[in-house]
């Protein structure tokens, strides 16, 4: 394995043969203490298990191939030391980890099983997590779709990027008032107590739109007049006029919302952009129906009734 690692053509093209083969014996030291320690309680380790084992001391070592600058270190660092210091930068992240996820499922204002089910995949898999063997695996269920495309990571850094980014979003989301909110996703699609959605989108949609209409995003409701006042507004603007409209006010939706931070105002910043599309490609079809919903009577069962279980 090492000998193949070693052999890309971008590691022989940034060092010296005499710096390959001082990465060569740390990494084998490494390996061959990892192996071992993994062999005094797994007799028998397979082919696989070995296969994994350095995957796992790469990722700890933040090692990558296409990179061949993240081997550097190796050459002036002590092996052992690194990755003593590489693992518990990994339990720290763990921990980071799990106070985030407890306080969003404590905090997650709607009732959304997605939201609910991923956020306790999450807090399982991090009871579980190894970062001493198999440190670049955290088996989570990342069901809620976020609106951002999931970060190229794995292990504890894929879920800590994802916690993060989540918990943008969950900001954005509890500057509404739950039951505005909860009406307006039943007017949206009535399954989103179940589904695999995002609730950020029409939320914060609905918003830029009133503010487009100088009125209080807050209040997110859209009336049938509302959708006709913002058809006769957007209706000849193309696809850049649109967006520019979108994006000249939505600063002043995320002071309303009382977002002040980077994070949160970019959220709201990448909604205007996607809204201006959806908002174009509506106004060719001749109706913003689909774009924004109007509140639908709130359903029997209360806002926390699926975050009891």
């Amino acid at each position: 394995m090492i000998g193949n690692l070693l052999a890309s053509p971008l590691l022989a093209s940034a060092f010296t043969d005499e710096e390959i083969s001082v990465i060569r014996v740390k990494l084998t030291v490494l390996a061959q203490s990892s192996f071992a320690s993994y062999a005094a309680n797994h007799p028998q380790p397979s082919a696989e298990d070995k296969s994994e084992l350095f995957k796992a001391l790469l990722y700890s070592l933040s090692l990558d191939p296409s990179a061949p600058q993240t081997f550097r270190p190796l050459l002036v660092e002590l092996p052992e030391v690194r990755l003593e210091n590489a693992q518990y930068e990994l339990r720290r992240k763990a921990e980071c980890a799990a106070r985030l996820c407890s306080g969003m499922l404590r905090l997650f204002p709607l009732p959304s099983q997605s939201a609910n089910r991923t956020l306790k995949s999450i807090q399982s898999a991090l009871k579980n997590y190894d970062p001493v063997f198999f440190a670049h695996r955290l088996n989570a269920d990342y069901a809620y779709p976020l609106t951002s495309s999931m970060p190229e990571k794995q292990g504890i850094d894929l879920a800590l990027e994802y916690l993060i980014r989540f918990g943008a979003e969950l900001s954005v989301i509890r500057a509404f008032a739950p039951h505005r909110a909860a009406a307006l996703l039943d007017g949206w699609r009535p399954d989103w107590r179940t589904a695999d959605v995002n609730l950020l989108s029409p939320l914060v949609g609905n918003a830029l739109a009133l503010t487009l209409l100088s009125r209080d995003p807050r209040r997110l409701h859209i009336s049938g007049a509302d959708r006709e006042a913002l058809h006769a507004l957007l209706a000849l603007k193309n696809k850049e006029q649109l967006e520019r409209s979108l994006l000249f006010v939505f600063p002043d939706t995320a002071k309303a919302l009382s977002l002040d931070d980077p994070d949160e105002v970019v959220l709201i910043m990448n909604a205007a952009k996607s809204l201006a599309t959806l908002v174009f490609h509506a106004c060719q079809c001749g109706s913003l129906d689909a774009v924004f919903p109007s509140f639908s009577l709130p359903q029997r069962e209360t806002l926390t009734s699926c975050w009891t279980d």
